[in-house]
């Protein structure tokens, strides 16, 4: 019998996210034009945090994501999503060029996160890596 302690340990990251813990992935994350980014282990990134926004519970998609929504209490916001190591960021149709005609180029080593209102195809600056 072989015990994976490692495979133990990010099995539990993963369950306390969709709890709500997002600790386990809090950190510095940057884009591909090097801004950074901190998320929180409330699921807000360091910009939000004095703002009167709260992340919702995550929930785990088909495609491997998961996925939370952040807005205001007037029911204002936008999608959070979190691409775990190993898990493609899909472009619908743009085949990875953004509106700007950027060719995005994925590291599927690294944990990913984007956070918009529409697929990350259309600006993949919006993709942050964690560092």
């Amino acid at each position: 019998m072989i015990t994976c302690v490692v495979c133990g340990i990010i099995i539990i990251v993963y369950e306390k996210l969709l709890k709500g813990d997002f600790s386990g992935f809090a950190g510095e994350y940057i884009s591909l034009n090097g801004v950074v980014s901190t998320l929180l282990a409330s699921g807000v990134t360091d910009d939000e945090d004095s703002l009167d926004i709260k992340a919702e519970l995550p929930v785990k998609q088909s495609d491997g994501t998961y996925q939370w929504g952040v807005g205001e209490s007037n029911g204002s916001g936008y999608v959070r999503v979190l691409y775990p190591i190993g898990v493609p960021v899909k472009f619908n149709g743009s085949k990875g060029v953004d509106d700007s005609g950027r060719k995005f180029t994925d590291d599927t080593s690294k944990i990913r996160l984007y956070t918009g209102q529409e697929d990350p195809g259309y600006d993949s600056w919006a993709i942050y890596f964690k560092k």
